[in-house]
């Protein structure tokens, strides 16, 4: 029996030059009960357990102090790194004596050393066995830290980042599979090919702890302060992959060998988990070393905010600051400091803290904007103190990545305490490799006793009442739907949880929103019980049956028009409602289907469009860029499409001061494209102020404005531009048909839109007529004989085109000399018979005279 203690002893005792290592990567915390085992393991038991206790006390104390030492990273990295070679030093000079006294007593014969054959062979096993068994482990692996990172931590990992985590990881484990195969092969050449695969597996759990310690301790912190401050990948990668390089591949074949040293299955299993929190205070170590405190304080302040608890996440905020980090962390630290403080009523310090933002920590100019903005409200003195907040935002949320309906509806879901998270709505409602749509938003909500309604074209009144009766919201923006919670009044801020920016909990300024919200025709989403429809407002009750009918009837209409070759005028019909108030559908229906303009206008009456045309795009609007993360950028310009059909409606109604009046009025509120621009250029054109018309139309030469130049340039007897303008017409139209004899009808005969354009002119048509009656057309005359050429060859019972090319050849061919130019004279004469043929066959005349 105790020869049997005495192996067991012999076989788990450490060598106390194993400290050196273990204390400088992961400190005096797991260094120090090993020491105080190795005392204990040679009999000074009660040396052992005292040791081992104070030395791991010590390096709790050492890694705190680190981690809130104020002063700038590299320093605390030097002073750290400097403590725990030291103390790892005087550790083995310490317990050497001791271990080599209780060796002697209980030598033990050397084993036999493998060949260099025996270590290519292991070398080769252990890459192999790594490669295969650690590819399926790794994938086990990141499921399981994709749910606890993304319900915990709130990070996203979509498939693209899934796949490089993989590859990364199989890497990495190949290289230390054949690293540690060739030490076995060398050490431990009487393993047996079924004993590789325990060391296999126990090689992966070492090399995945270490990792996962990492994840936590560097990429995680990093990932949060890159969302959060907009900084590159690389500063988060490198770290992590610098530590991978340089300390994963010995570091994990090093713990794989203490691992595997006891002889029975208890003392390995002990191993693992000793090898799991020694991984663990490495990580953290690793992590004060490479200078993230900083950023795991941004971290768990994030998360703190997202868990309703402002008091500890305004501590981390702080406590982040005192590191002297980076300076876009440090903007993003000190901002939220401040708006906590606001949050919290502490007024003061939130204004010092923003005056912070916009003098010191300037780094983030989006922050910056911000701040400057919320103090010019706070600095203002001003009755609208009101902040409201419904208790859904102290709520902890899922995050999964691309969902952000699902995320958005869980929210709400669960504020009305229907706890389904955001994974199982996406897994119902997502669409592979895309978003979702509002119908089975919609469905989905339904199945679940919820009331779910649309209010298109509502306003910001219409918010802020829903909320204040207790009914959170949901907005659709382009491409994206968000949650919003509250509202705060002397910051002109909508409280929201947004997927698509870096903090979620954010407030969002009323005004960049609404300009946003409109591009999509500003629809308010409510989901709730169906006993809670009391808490809606009276007047927005009012609006809510037959507008939910309309905005789903449009959704509709987009997913069908997307889906099917079915028609989606009935949808557009639907969706216009009865007076055509609701006017999006209505001059979407009248841009896309031209023909119908009769019967629309007799439908609809045009003052009533008109006005809540006016009414919607008078306020709060412009067609300036929205941005991730809610910036409105009014430097950049994107055409609004809801906007430029509603022009086009006026136009074709003959509300041309309307127009004149809207463009203005939005030019004042921010930018304005050219494609609107365009509008009132051709109303000036129209009125005989040529002059100010081209000058509105210059500023972009659009293709579908080359007629209206080619008029305003006839007006002028600029003959020659003119020409050259129609001809560009003609190329542009014909370009785009493919089979010209179809241009007339299609295979449903909806012949109309394809002959007039978005104004419901004939093009082509006007375009011919002005050109078969010119006689001079200059430089443009090759281009012209080439469209119309191609057109007749399609349609030749076009016989006033034939007409024309005819006359265009006859002046020609006078222009040749037939002895000179004899090869070019005789084409040139089989073209005009071949037009005479034409224009005797096809003309109007020779139909009324055939017999």
């Amino acid at each position: 029996m105790k020869e049997n203690i005495t192996k067991k002893n012999r076989a788990t005792l450490l060598h106390p030059g194993w400290l050196i290592p273990i204390t400088l990567i992961a400190g005096l915390t797991p260094s120090g009960p090993l020491a105080g085992a190795i005392l204990l393991q040679c009999g000074h038991r009660k040396k052992g357990w005292v040791l081992g206790s104070i030395l791991c006390l010590t390096g709790i104390l050492i890694l705190t102090a680190a981690a809130l030492l104020s002063l700038e990273w590299y320093w605390v990295s030097i002073i750290l790194i400097t403590i725990h070679l030291i103390s790892g030093i005087v550790l083995f000079f310490t317990l050497i004596g001791s271990y080599r006294k209780f060796m002697a007593k209980h030598n033990r014969p050397l084993s036999r050393l493998g060949s260099y054959r025996e270590v290519i062979t292991g070398a080769v096993a252990g890459a192999f066995l790594t490669g295969v068994l650690g590819a399926v482990f790794t994938i086990i692996y990141l499921l399981v830290i994709d749910r606890f990172f993304s319900t915990f931590m709130l990070v996203i990992f979509d498939d693209m980042f899934a796949i490089v985590k993989i590859t990364i990881l199989t890497c990495f484990l190949v290289l230390t599979g054949t690293l540690a195969g060739g030490f076995m092969g060398r050490f431990k050449p009487h393993i047996s090919p079924g004993q590789m695969l325990p060391y296999t597996l126990a090689l992966i759990w070492t090399h995945h702890t270490l990792f996962l310690a990492l994840e936590i301790t560097i990429t995680i912190p990093g990932f949060q302060a890159m969302m959060a401050t907009g900084a590159k990948l690389t500063p988060i990668l490198l770290p992590f992959l610098l530590c991978g390089l340089i300390i994963g591949f010995w570091w994990a074949v090093f713990l794989l060998f203490f691992m595997v040293s006891p002889l029975t299955k208890t003392g390995k299993l002990s191993r693992a988990l000793q090898v799991l929190f020694i991984n663990l205070t490495a990580g953290i170590t690793l992590s004060i070393y490479t200078g993230y405190p900083a950023d795991m304080f941004l971290a768990l302040g994030r998360y703190f905010e997202r868990t309703a608890l402002a008091s500890q996440a305004l501590q981390c905020y702080e406590q982040g600051l005192n590191k002297k980090p980076k300076d876009l962390i440090a903007s993003y630290l000190q901002y939220h400091t401040a708006f906590l403080n606001h949050k919290q009523g502490n007024k003061e310090e939130a204004k010092d803290g923003f005056r912070r933002v916009v003098t010191k920590y300037t780094a983030n100019k989006k922050l910056v904007k911000k701040s400057q903005r919320f103090l010019n409200r706070l600095n203002t003195t001003t009755a609208m103190e009101k902040r409201v907040v419904l208790p859904g935002i102290e709520t902890r949320m899922d995050y999964i990545g691309a969902s952000c309906a699902p995320n958005s509806l869980a929210l709400v879901m669960r504020y009305w305490n229907i706890n389904i998270t955001a994974r199982v709505i996406a897994q119902k409602v997502k669409g592979f490799s895309s978003g979702t749509s509002p119908i089975t938003q919609a469905w989905f909500a339904k199945e679940h006793n919820l009331c779910h309604d649309f209010i298109p074209l509502a306003g910001i009144t219409d918010i802020k009442q829903c909320l204040d009766a207790g009914l959170p919201v949901l907005v659709i923006v382009p491409q994206h739907i968000f949650a919003i919670f509250g509202y705060d009044e002397r910051l002109g801020t909508f409280i929201t949880f947004d997927t698509a920016v870096e903090e979620n909990w954010v407030d969002y300024n009323q005004k960049d929103f609404i300009k946003t919200w409109k591009r999509t025709g500003a629809p308010l989403l409510l989901v709730y019980p169906r006993e809670k429809e009391k808490l809606i407002p009276q007047n927005i009750r009012a609006k809510l049956m037959e507008a939910d009918n309309n905005y789903l009837a449009l959704w509709n209409y987009l997913y069908i028009k997307a889906a099917t070759h079915s028609s989606p005028i009935p949808y557009l019909l639907l969706a216009s409602g009865k007076t055509g108030e609701f006017f999006i559908p209505l001059v979407i229906l009248y841009h896309d289907y031209p023909e119908l303009r009769d019967s629309l206008r007799r439908q609809y009456n045009p003052d009533v469009v008109a006005r809540a045309i006016k009414n919607y795009f008078w306020h709060d609007f412009d067609e300036g860029t929205h941005l991730a993360g809610q910036l409105h950028d009014k430097n950049k310009v994107k055409a609004d499409r809801y906007f430029r059909l509603s022009m086009e409606y006026l136009i074709g109604e003959g509300q041309f001061d309307l127009v004149e009046d809207l463009v203005t009025r939005v030019k004042e509120q921010g930018p304005v494209s050219a494609s609107i621009l365009q509008y009132a250029g051709l109303i000036k054109i129209a009125r005989g102020d040529f002059e100010q018309g081209l000058d509105l139309l210059s500023q972009r030469r659009v293709k579908s404005s080359l007629l209206y130049f080619s008029q305003v340039a006839l007006k002028r007897k600029q003959n020659q531009r003119a020409t050259r303008n129609l001809t560009g017409v003609l190329k542009n139209k014909l370009s785009k048909i493919k089979k010209p004899h179809n241009y007339f009808c299609d295979s449903k005969n909806s012949y109309k839109q394809f002959t007039l354009d978005k104004y419901g002119f004939p093009v082509i048509a006007i375009t011919n007529n002005i050109l078969i009656h010119k006689n001079d057309f200059g430089q443009s005359g090759k281009n012209l004989e080439e469209n119309w050429a191609s057109w007749i060859h399609h349609l030749p019972f076009d016989a006033p085109i034939a007409k024309a090319l005819l006359k265009y050849y006859e002046k020609k061919k006078v222009d040749l000399n037939p002895l000179e130019d004899f090869e070019e004279y005789q084409h040139l004469e089989n073209k005009i018979n071949l037009i005479q043929g034409r224009i005797g066959r096809y003309d109007l005349k020779s139909f009324l005279t055939a017999d």
